[in-house]
């Protein structure tokens, strides 16, 4: 965070692109954190047998949560990542 508000800083004048841009990286950095913390969050109790038979409770992160919070990621990485192809092509033209 402290590089890019450094990068903006620096700059004589933002674009809406530039701002866009910071917006979207933080969607990403949101999304990534939320993901760290549902991995981390153990919140499901799930019985488990080990090899010798016996039965235990163990706590586990929610599955569905995970899956819709690694969607969520990857769709805001695609946005970045569109965003930034297109103001590359928009800047070869």
């Amino acid at each position: 965070m402290q590089d890019q508000l450094k990068i903006l800083k620096e700059k004589d004048r933002l674009t809406q692109y530039d701002l866009d841009r910071a917006k979207a990286m933080l969607e990403v950095e949101q999304a990534r954190m939320a993901l760290e913390d549902a991995r981390n969050n153990k919140t499901k109790m799930r019985l488990r047998r080990d090899s010798q038979g016996n039965y235990t409770y163990q706590y586990v992160a929610d599955e569905e949560k995970l899956t819709d919070l690694q969607d969520a990621l990857a769709e805001a990485q695609n946005n970045l990542y569109n965003m930034d192809k297109e103001h590359y092509k928009e800047t070869l033209n």
